[in-house]
């Protein structure tokens, strides 16, 4: 830096080894305090005041570092040397009560976010999401289901519980559903379904479903009327012995025959008839069953025209309730012999002055007398014939059925009658005794089914038609068969039963010829009898010959092994 005066006199340019000339010891002076000063400025780095007089000249260096100049009158000025390394012109910004911005860098610092946690970083393959409110779907174990099922059965197929098809034991089903391909481990013999174009639907509104019915039998039940068990107690066919329940269809393709009218007057033509009863230890034992029946009536005149459900000259009738199976014989002695019967509590102090020929009776084989594991079981009602009347003496339906099962389970112990039917089961009692057997209670028919309007109903109260020979009825009975409620000819309903239950079972006759209609199949299995009808015996479990389905007569065949006891 330099301050020059006004020149005086001369003017020749100013030259400072003048000054040394003229006047040494001044100019001595001067240079030792301008040193002293310098040196002073660098050690402290301070602000510093210096005066100078006319032609003194002042030199600052601040080390590479701009300068600031900021004169404040005449003759002040204040030299500053700038902060940084930089060079440039631009003076440096004078500090307010705010810090600086900072100095920018290559690469800006990441914000930390505050509410959040950083974002995970991504990686070649994406994480699957976990699901919080469900869980995963199982996995597959079966290809879905075809529209409307189709499915043909196969060696190893899941059983319906394992893919979690619920069950209802108010619904028909077979031991296979083509639907899902599955397996149930019972099955209820034949679809009544199929023969709803002969019968129509209304049964199934009188029962509450396809399975079982509001006049149920339950624990203690015989002869006398007992009350029923709470609704939640268990204690009803449906509840502990539902796998027993069965239905036969018989669409009456072979006519009546020599059979029918050898037993009775009439002739049941078709039919469709569920059941309660099983060939095994715990069905031997219990008395009464319940049944319903609906039947086409043919006489031996053919009067009947049962072709259409709306033919005018059709003879249809359905009832049913409780039925008596009378007692129980020891199977491999001699029918007439008294010491083949079997007492148990309960039984009907009539069943000895019958004849034996509508004497009702369960044969059942048992564990004293050695018959083989493929016995014959044949059970085979007179159904209400020996029951008290519990009504008007001249009301009573009656109805009955007897049935085959070429394949039951077992005997029944005479010295275990409590016992559960496991003990003495024909294929062992191991977890998997089921597996490969044929001793289940699959094998079945109905060999004999009937139901009769006695001849005081024509022309009765009950009687809505003015045809002789014949009967037309709509009304309820009680459990054993009494017709306690009735429409009369004019429409009117006499009588306190308004729906179905227990002691309101629907009776209906519709053109039906008096006296008893029966039907007469074949006893023995595969071997018809002469005049009777061949349609007895049906194998209702599935058979396999290596990994195709086939008949149960064909060799090598195999049974399913799905159907569990009770069945």
């Amino acid at each position: 830096m330099s301050n020059k005066q006004r020149p005086v006199g001369s003017p020749k340019k100013f030259q400072p080894l003048q000054i040394f000339k003229k006047y040494p010891t001044i100019s001595i002076l001067s240079v030792l305090t301008l040193i002293t000063l310098a040196i002073g400025v660098t050690v402290w780095a301070n602000s510093t005041s210096i005066s100078l007089v006319g032609g003194d000249e002042l030199v600052i260096n601040c080390d590479g570092r701009g300068i600031n100049l900021d004169r404040s009158s005449r003759t002040d000025v204040t030299v500053t040397c700038r902060e940084g390394n930089g060079g440039g012109t631009n003076p440096t910004p004078i500090p307010t009560d705010e810090p600086p911005a900072p100095e920018p860098t290559d690469v800006p610092p990441t914000p930390v976010p505050t509410d959040e946690p950083p974002a995970p970083e991504p990686t070649t393959v994406p994480p699957t999401p976990v699901p919080t409110d469900e869980p995963p779907a199982p996995e597959p174990t079966t290809p879905p289901p075809p529209p409307g099922g189709n499915i043909d059965p196969y060696i190893g197929a899941p059983s319906c519980e394992e893919l979690n098809i619920p069950h209802n034991d108010r619904d028909w089903h077979g031991i296979w559903d083509s639907t899902y391909g599955c397996h149930w481990d019972h099955e209820h013999k034949d679809d009544p379904r199929t023969a709803d174009h002969l019968f129509g639907t209304e049964y199934y509104d009188w029962a509450g479903g396809e399975i079982s019915y509001p006049w149920q039998t339950f624990a203690g039940a015989n002869y006398l009327m007992p009350n029923p068990p709470a609704a939640n107690s268990g204690l009803f066919e449906n509840d502990g012995k539902h796998n027993v329940y069965g239905w036969r269809v018989d669409f009456g393709e072979e006519g009546c025959t020599n059979g029918d009218y050898a037993l009775s007057p009439n002739c049941i033509e078709s039919f469709r008839l569920q059941y309660h009863g099983s060939g095994n230890h715990v069905g031997a034992v219990t008395i009464f069953h319940s049944m319903f029946i609906e039947a086409h009536g043919q006489t031996m005149a053919n009067e009947c025209n049962n072709s259409s459900i709306d033919n005018p000259n059709r003879c249809y009738a359905a009832a049913g309730g409780w039925i008596d199976f009378g007692r129980l014989r020891m199977k491999g002695m001699a029918q007439n012999d008294p010491a083949s019967r079997f007492f148990l509590p309960g039984e009907n102090p009539l069943y000895d002055t019958i004849p034996v020929n509508i004497r009702p009776y369960r044969s059942h084989p048992i564990t004293t007398i050695p018959t083989g594991a493929q016995t014959l079981h044949s059970w085979n009602s007179s159904g209400n014939y020996m029951v008290p009347d519990y009504g008007d003496p001249e009301s009573r339906v009656y109805f009955g059925f007897g049935f085959h099962i070429d394949d039951g389970w077992g005997p029944f112990d005479p010295d275990n009658l409590s016992g559960t039917g496991f003990e003495h089961i024909t294929c062992g009692t191991e977890a998997d005794y089921h597996v490969g057997c044929e001793y289940n209670s699959s094998s079945a028919g109905i060999f004999r089914a009937y139901i009769s309007f006695p001849e005081y109903f024509d022309g009765s109260k009950y009687d809505q038609d003015n045809k002789a020979g014949f009967v037309t009825i709509r009304g309820y009975a009680n459990r054993y068969g009494d017709i306690n409620t009735y429409q009369d000819a004019n429409g009117n309903w006499i009588g306190n039963c308004t729906a179905p239950a227990l002691d309101c079972v629907p009776v209906v006759a519709e053109n039906f010829p008096v006296e008893e209609a029966g039907y007469r199949g074949n006893i023995i299995q595969r071997v018809p009898e002469p005049g009777v009808r061949t349609s007895d015996m049906t194998e209702y479990d599935i058979y396999f010959c290596g990994n195709q389905v086939c008949a149960e007569t064909d060799r090598d065949a195999i049974p399913s092994g799905w159907i569990e006891f009770p069945n």
